[in-house]
């Protein structure tokens, strides 16, 4: 019965020689790391290692022997060359005589726990920005300061090279450009007010939906900006209506994550209700 569970354990259970040499392994080694039982007998342990593990193996076993368990944290290898995120715990096994013979090898894959852990890291990232954001709600004197704060500090926080923030003008039906940074006189003197109805800025003013522009250098008057690729720009709402617009900008393409958006959209709405403390915005 204990052969069977090791046997058909999801984790990946490995018996080696005292040169390190592969003499067991169960159905899990397939699964985790490519390799079938077969390829990786009679292999040294060195086949899920890439060279640093190596370099370490031999003083990790031996302090297994002294310590009759090590367990350690590292990085082995899969058959296609990709890395995968292990906990690994050694155990030498002794005879009667207590003379070392084996090693239990036991690798656990922690790819999960790792990828949650950047998502953790990540949201409080975005939360420190947020509080840095929020803090400077009571230190601003007027809404450009106000509106210039805020845009230092997601430029300084997020990887955008540039932003704008735009102030919708219903009646000329013009968003006009309020503050910039990191953006080029060009940019700035051709992008200073953009029509609301244009069809290329209609989804984030009237419609306000975000509007992410991956090839800006398609946009008409983008021919002659340089230094920006690609822009993603979030509404700013007050009671359901467009009252402007936050602009990030930078130099490459790149993919816009979940996290992206839910800190940028969080922001936005955080600007709109900044910007009705400094201003009467009428609809």
């Amino acid at each position: 019965m204990l052969s069977n569970i090791i046997e058909n354990s999801s984790e990946v259970i490995l018996s080696i020689d005292k040169n390190g040499m592969i003499i067991y392994a169960n159905k899990a080694v397939k699964k985790v790391f490519g390799w079938t039982v077969e390829d990786v007998l009679g292999k040294n342990l060195f086949l899920f290692s890439h060279h640093g593990w190596k370099l370490m193996q031999n003083n990790i076993m031996e302090n297994a022997k002294k310590q009759d368990k090590k367990t350690i944290e590292s990085i082995w290898l899969h058959k296609n060359g990709t890395t995968i995120p292990v906990i690994v715990t050694i155990t030498p096994f002794y005879d009667s005589m207590k003379k070392q013979q084996i090693f239990n090898v036991i690798a656990v894959d922690i790819s999960q726990v790792k990828k949650l852990e950047d998502s953790l890291k990540s949201h409080s990232l975005n939360f420190e920005l947020l509080r840095n954001i929020m803090n400077i709600r009571d230190k601003a004197k007027n809404i450009d300061e106000m509106l210039e704060s805020r845009l230092y500090t997601v430029l300084n926080s997020l990887d955008f090279t540039g932003g704008a923030i735009y102030l919708v003008d219903k009646q000329q039906e013009e968003a006009i450009l309020q503050k910039s940074l990191g953006l080029s006189k060009d940019f700035v003197e051709q992008a200073k007010s953009l029509q609301i109805n244009d069809h290329r800025f209609k989804k984030i003013f009237i419609k306000g939906e975000m509007l992410l522009i991956e090839d800006f250098t398609n946009v008409n008057f983008a021919h002659t900006i340089t230094g920006v690729q690609s822009i993603i720009a979030f509404p700013l709402i007050l009671d359901d209506n467009v009252i402007g617009a936050l602009f990030l900008a930078l130099k490459e393409k790149r993919t816009i994550t979940k996290d992206d958006k839910w800190i940028i959209e969080t922001i936005s709405i955080e600007i709109s209700n900044a910007v009705t403390r400094f201003t009467e915005y009428k609809k």
